[in-house]
C-alpha cells in the first residue's frame, strides 16, 4: 500500500464553493491551484474569470483546452504519473442542449495510485484513481505543468 504524503491530510474536507480559491472552499481547478501553490510553489493563472460557473459545462470544457495548448503543461504517460501531476477527468454537464460528457474535472496526484479532487455535493476527498472502477474510468490524462517562458511573460509571473 503507497503510504500518503502528510501533508494531503491538510486539504481533505475542504469544501466545495464554486470558483473558489482558498482553503475557504474550492472548485476543482481551485484546489488544484492551491495544492500546487502550497506543495510546489507554482503560481497557476486563477481562470476564475474564464468560465464563470463550473456549471457551465462549455466555459469549462474551452478553458480546459486552452490550457492544453497554453504550451505550460506537458502530457504525461499513464503509468508516469508523478505527485503534483494533474488528473484530467471527463465530467457529466446539462446544457440547455442536453447532456455533455467530456473533460470537465481536474484533481492532482498526490502519491502512486491516489488522487485528490473536490466536485459539487463534497468537500475534497482522496481517491484510488487505479483501483477504484468509477474513478478509474473517468481519468482521461495526465498534465505536468512546465512554466514556459513564453506563458510565464503573457502571465505576468
Amino acid at each position: 500500500m503507497t503510504q500518503l504524503p502528510v501533508w494531503t491530510a491538510g486539504y481533505v474536507g475542504i469544501p466545495f464553493l464554486d470558483i473558489g480559491r482558498s482553503r475557504a472552499g474550492c472548485d476543482c481547478w481551485g484546489l488544484v491551484r492551491l495544492v500546487l501553490g502550497e506543495q510546489a510553489g507554482v503560481q497557476l493563472p486563477s481562470l476564475a474569470t474564464c468560465y464563470g460557473s463550473e456549471a457551465n459545462a462549455t466555459g469549462v470544457g474551452g478553458t480546459i483546452e486552452a490550457e492544453r495548448r497554453s504550451g505550460a503543461w506537458d502530457r504525461i504517460d499513464a503509468g508516469d504519473e508523478q505527485p503534483l501531476d494533474v488528473v484530467e477527468m471527463s465530467g457529466a454537464a446539462r446544457t440547455p442542449a442536453g447532456w455533455v460528457f467530456g473533460p470537465l474535472h481536474v484533481g492532482v496526484v498526490v502519491a502512486s495510485g491516489w488522487l485528490l479532487h473536490v466536485e459539487r455535493g463534497t468537500a475534497a476527498v482522496l481517491a484510488r484513481y487505479r483501483e477504484d472502477q468509477v474513478i478509474r474510468r473517468r481519468v482521461l490524462g495526465f498534465w505536468r505543468y512546465q512554466e514556459t517562458g513564453d506563458r510565464k511573460q503573457e502571465t505576468g509571473w
